[in-house]
């Protein structure tokens, strides 16, 4: 007698469908990973902040969120760059929605924006020497966007492709006798 919750009772996928699920699944486990990195972002040092005292104070990446957005509104620290950084977290956060709606276009392309708004300031950074200043913890909230990106891509490209119906058999050398 078979268990009620039996995979023997569910018909089997196609190879196109077996395929399509572990993108899918695929697709999902690294927009999850994704948010966890985001999130450790905040708590990781980001950026080296005042020398007091001949010591460097390490400011973690909640900070730098927060001087990021007071920033059009600071007069010693305005820079649209810096702004232009902080706005990458709300185009992934939007991006995010649109993920988890399933409106996958959509998802990629505000978490592409938002990779590009996040990297803007490296223009200004490598220009005057400022990577020394930068921490692990603004590499990591990049790397975030940059795989969020990457997960929206795969699923919209997966929810693309149509899925093999059901009782019809892809044509390879062992369906055909040899």
């Amino acid at each position: 007698m078979k268990d009620v919750g039996s995979s023997d009772m569910l018909p089997p996928l196609s190879p196109v469908d077996a395929v399509a699920e572990r993108r899918r699944r695929g697709a999902a486990m690294l927009a999850i990973l994704s948010a966890l990195l985001h999130g450790m972002s905040f708590l990781l040092p980001a950026y080296i902040g005042l020398i007091y005292k001949g010591k460097a104070k390490f400011e973690p990446g909640y900070m730098a969120f927060v001087v990021a957005a007071i920033s059009p509104f600071s007069d010693s620290i305005r820079d649209p760059l810096i702004f232009a950084a902080f706005l990458a977290n709300p185009l992934l956060w939007a991006s995010g929605v649109c993920f988890w709606r399933k409106r996958y276009l959509a998802s990629w392309v505000t978490s592409s924006l938002a990779v590009g708004l996040s990297v803007a300031m490296w223009c200004k950074v490598y220009q005057w020497e400022l990577y020394k200043w930068l921490l692990m913890g603004y590499y990591v909230w990049v790397l975030s966007i940059v795989m969020f990106a990457a997960a929206s891509a795969i699923a919209w490209i997966n929810s693309r492709q149509p899925a093999a119906p059901h009782g019809f058999e892809v044509i390879g050398p062992k369906s055909r006798g040899q």
